[in-house]
């Protein structure tokens, strides 16, 4: 396999496991809109505990692309800082809570544009980054709409 061949497996595969990556936040929002759990565990939860897990994901890329390349950020400092609000978030497992991940989400982004305009990171990977966190900050207003109302149409 060639050195291009190679990268272009490794991007076909990052957009399909991104894209993937939203099917438990789906879930969740589902299993919320019935009033259903998921063996005992509440929709809210799964939902929270999944950010909290993918907020700390992309902090880690966020570590790795610091260890790897000359950065004008201290990504070490920011990815650490949004993994600890994400975490925080998860231990006062409040109504609060979602909008704090969502606030992590939209950080991060903000994070990747910087590193997109400093040539850290590629244009497929920034293009990627933008539609599925739209995607996740979708989601999470209509969450946080349900949790606050009772209704997508209240």
């Amino acid at each position: 396999m060639t050195q291009k061949e190679f990268k272009m497996n490794n991007m076909f595969l990052g957009k399909i496991l991104a894209f993937l990556g939203i099917l438990p936040f789906l879930l969740s929002l589902a299993l919320k809109l019935t009033g259903t759990s998921f063996y005992g565990i509440t929709p809210q939860w799964l939902f929270l505990s999944y950010a909290v897990v993918i907020a700390s994901f992309i902090s880690g890329i966020h570590w790795g692309i610091f260890l790897t390349q000359t950065c004008s950020r201290n990504l070490f400092i920011e990815s650490n800082i949004t993994t600890l609000i994400a975490w925080f978030a998860l231990l006062i497992n409040h109504k609060w809570s979602l909008i704090l991940t969502l606030l992590c989400f939209i950080y991060l982004l903000f994070i990747d544009h910087a590193l997109f305009n400093s040539e850290n990171i590629p244009q497929w990977y920034w293009e990627l980054r933008k539609k599925i966190t739209a995607i996740v900050i979708f989601i999470h207003i209509l969450f946080i709409i349900i949790l606050y109302t009772g209704s997508v149409y209240h």
